[in-house]
């Protein structure tokens, strides 16, 4: 995999300057985490292992401890055991020839939404690298390179509906080129509300996040609450959930699940394009 850069100039000077050493990869859902562990892996080792995810790292675990390459954890706070990486991450940095004569480094690149979740233990083994978050110029720019065919136009406007997500913008620039491409067209930004509406994506939120929010829309609410008025199991409200905090859409306080102001104007605006 050969990835490319855009934006994060601070976090990649930070990494470039402290490597090799375990790092913590922290920011919200769709910020380019496991992108940037993966560009990591690739300029320091010659041997590269798959990302894994949180919730079976504890079951790899013993392959974890023999592969010789990165090692790069996705929400790794979800792991059960993470102190079972500690005396990984207390000895000295691996690093030299495989059994197929191929250079390796072995370090532990660890990815979260929710800092606050590890142990500081796991914490403080790890030098932190926060991914700040994306202007609309650098958005536009993902677009642009993600689907060449856009016009500039329309890769800026979809800056916007992509409320700050690299991972969203991405996604909704392949819809648009998909679309273009199969009707052999090409959108004008003005046309841009009005095709996402049609494929259940309005201002570039999905039917079932505009659900969620109109939930709470007069007020707050218990996660209990919102699987029984959703009728969504407890996984599916933490995903969703997670992912419009990480568009600073929703936050999470003592009365439970409520809309930022961002939130509501959000949903102002959909609720116009869902009116039209």
């Amino acid at each position: 995999m050969s990835v490319t850069i855009i934006g994060q100039e601070e976090a990649l000077r930070l990494i470039d300057l402290t490597s090799p050493c375990h790092l913590l990869l922290t920011g919200p859902p769709g910020i380019g985490k496991t992108y940037i562990a993966q560009w990591h892996a690739e300029n320091i080792s010659n041997v590269i292992t798959n990302p894994v995810n949180g919730s079976r790292a504890d079951e790899l675990m013993p392959g974890i401890e023999e592969a010789l390459a990165p090692i790069i954890i996705d929400e790794c706070h979800i792991m059960k055991y993470p102190e079972a990486l500690y005396p990984l991450l207390d000895t000295d940095i691996d690093a030299g020839v495989d059994e197929n004569g191929h250079d390796y480094v072995k370090i532990f690149i660890l990815a979260t939404t929710d800092e606050g979740e590890l142990p500081p233990a796991l914490r403080s083994r790890l030098q932190i690298v926060a991914l700040r978050p994306y202007t609309l110029d650098e958005l536009a720019q993902i677009a642009q390179l993600n689907e060449p065919s856009l016009s500039a136009n329309v890769t800026i406007a979809l800056s916007h509906y992509s409320k700050g997500s690299p991972r969203r913008v991405k996604r909704l620039s392949q819809i648009i080129a998909n679309i273009q491409g199969k009707y052999n067209i090409q959108l004008l930004p003005s046309q841009l509300p009005g095709t996402l509406k049609a494929i259940g994506q309005p201002n570039g939120l999905t039917l079932r996040e505009v659900e969620f929010m109109r939930t709470l829309r007069d007020g707050a609410l218990s996660k209990s609450s919102l699987m029984g008025i959703l009728g969504m199991g407890g996984d599916t409200v933490r995903m969703i959930e997670t992912d419009l905090m990480g568009l600073r859409l929703l936050k999470i306080g003592y009365r439970g699940r409520s809309l930022t102001p961002s939130g509501y104007m959000a949903l102002g605006e959909v609720e116009k394009v869902l009116r039209t």
